[in-house]
């Protein structure tokens, strides 16, 4: 394995590591506790089965889209880091970022929940570490 592509793989998973441990801090304040991101999810889902809008559960649906498009972006740095791949790493990694900015306006906006910064700042950070490092050029890790 060449030593670039390892390196590009190494950073990119503690980015990947720092925004679960992101997730997992509180990103919203309900109910009088912090919540974490899944909780803060979960409840916009429970909100949506009441009688608020089905935009709640939109709003619900906005925490994990961002997740799904950084694990995609850290599965882009096992290949070559030609210019295509580099690109479209980090155009999710800034999707992921604007979605999660959504998703804390959002609910902020149509008061569900008093956002909690620490959560999405460590986790933004995560996506961050994981898009830089997949802006770097490389030989694919897979083929080694």
């Amino acid at each position: 394995m060449n030593d670039r592509g390892l390196f590009a793989v190494a950073g990119a998973t503690g980015g990947l590591v720092l925004t679960v441990i992101g997730m997992l801090l509180p990103w919203s304040r309900i109910g009088g506790r912090n919540r974490s991101g899944f909780e803060t999810a979960d409840v916009a889902f429970a909100l949506a089965d009441g009688g608020l809008p089905d935009l709640v559960e939109w709003i619900g649906r906005f925490w994990y889209g961002p997740a799904a498009l950084l694990l995609v972006v850290w599965a882009l740095v096992f290949l070559a880091g030609t210019g295509l791949v580099r690109t479209v790493g980090v155009v999710l990694t800034l999707l992921a970022i604007v979605m999660w900015g959504v998703f804390a306006w959002a609910g902020g906006h149509y008061g569900i929940f008093t956002t909690r910064w620490l959560g999405p700042m460590v986790s933004v950070a995560g996506a961050c570490i994981i898009g830089g490092f997949g802006l770097l050029s490389r030989r694919s890790v897979l083929s080694q």
